[in-house]
Parts: C-alpha cells; structure tokens; sequence
C-alpha cells in the first residue's frame, strides 16, 4: 500500500515536530518544512530516536513567501504523486502592548500565522480537489477566540485565521464541494505556542460542534 503524504510546517520545534514525527510512526510520508534548515536538530534527534529515517522528507520553506507555494506543492505532487494532509503550523508570537507594537511586527504576524496558512492552503486544494479527497488543518490558537494582555498582534491574526477557516469550511460543506472529499480541522493550541518546547504543549479543538461532511473537531 502506497503510503499517505502529509506535509507539516513549521516542523523544527513543538507542535509541527511532535506531529511530523506521529505521522511518520503511523505510516504517512511526511515532508517537513522549516523556514530555516538549520534548525533541523531536534527534528534528526527525534526521527533517530524513533528510527522513521525513511519516512521523513526535510525542506525548506518559508510561509510568508507566497510567491514560492505553488511551486513547493507542485515539487511534492511531482515527487510523491499526490498530497494527502495539510498541516499548516507554522506561526510565532511576539509580546508587547498595542501601542508600542511597530507596524512591521504586526505586519510579519499576519504573514506568517495567516496569510502563509492561506497562501499553502490555496495551492494545496487544486491537487485535493483533483484527487477528491484530502484532510486540511489549521494549527490555531486559543488567543484566536480570547484577547489576552501582550499579544494583541498574535491574537488579531489567529481571530482572522478563525474567521477565514470558518468561511472556508462553509464552501468546501457546500453541495458544489460535497463531492471532493476534503476535510477541513481547526485545533488551537494553549498554554504555549506553536514554536514551544513539546513536552508543553497542549491542543484542543477550536470550536465545539458537530461533524459534517467536511468538517471536523478533535480533541
């Protein structure tokens, strides 16, 4: 049996290596990418540690170059025939009040922790609808559904990716979607973030409510 491809970002630390190495255990082909290559220790350690060497694929890719998402989906469709899950992870957070957050700083959140995850997910859904089936997840946050003191600039953009994935799971419900196949899934992350030690990190899903034909929550 052809193994499943699933691509998770952000890979090097936390949430995005706890889970390229989860899927690797359980089968899936795994193309890891991380902005920065070099960072890869933890993830080799890991990957030895479970001996998945076979199972993992490292690139480079940085989510706020959008221009570049097109031809990274096309490289792994290239390769491995098809793309089965979408995990877009990567995202980081940078603490400080409202008022003395740069517009630079609140401009690159909203690069990497929205506008990337929706940069990939439009390159990756052609291929899914093509294949008619396929799983996207959105590693949110619970700063996505509550402001907190410091991270004004990381929560404004995890409420967008609320917002954006709730009207994408609205489109891919639809009668003219239903027959695709594809599955959308929000899970938000707290007590630390994406880029956190593993070890403490927790998840839990986004939104309380029942499946349907294209969405679904887990806890």
């Amino acid at each position: 049996m052809t193994d499943k491809i699933a691509i998770v970002t952000g890979s090097s630390s936390g949430i995005g290596l706890l889970t390229a190495i989860e899927l690797a255990k359980n089968g899936f082909k795994v193309v890891a990418s991380m902005r920065d290559p070099e960072r890869r220790t933890r993830l080799d350690e890991a990957v030895a540690a479970a001996e998945i060497s076979g199972q993992l694929d490292i690139r480079r890719l940085d989510v706020t170059d959008f221009h570049a998402m097109p031809g990274f989906v096309q490289q792994v469709v290239g390769d491995y025939g098809r793309i089965d899950v979408l995990i877009n992870n990567a995202g980081f957070a940078v603490a400080g009040f409202a008022e003395d957050m740069k517009l630079d700083e609140i401009r690159l959140q909203f690069e990497t922790n929205f506008f990337g995850q929706v940069a990939l997910t439009q390159a990756v859904l052609p291929t899914m609808r093509r294949q008619r089936s396929g799983h996207i997840i959105m590693v949110s946050s619970i700063s996505g559904l509550h402001g907190a003191l410091s991270v004004s600039s990381y929560s404004a953009s995890k409420f967008a990716l609320e917002g954006w994935s709730e009207s994408l799971r609205l489109e891919m419900s639809s009668d003219r979607a239903e027959h695709f196949g594809r599955k959308l899934t929000q899970s938000c992350a707290r007590g630390k973030n994406e880029g956190s030690d593993p070890e403490n990190t927790k998840t839990r899903s986004c939104r309380s409510r029942a499946p349907d034909r294209s969405y679904r929550t887990e806890s």
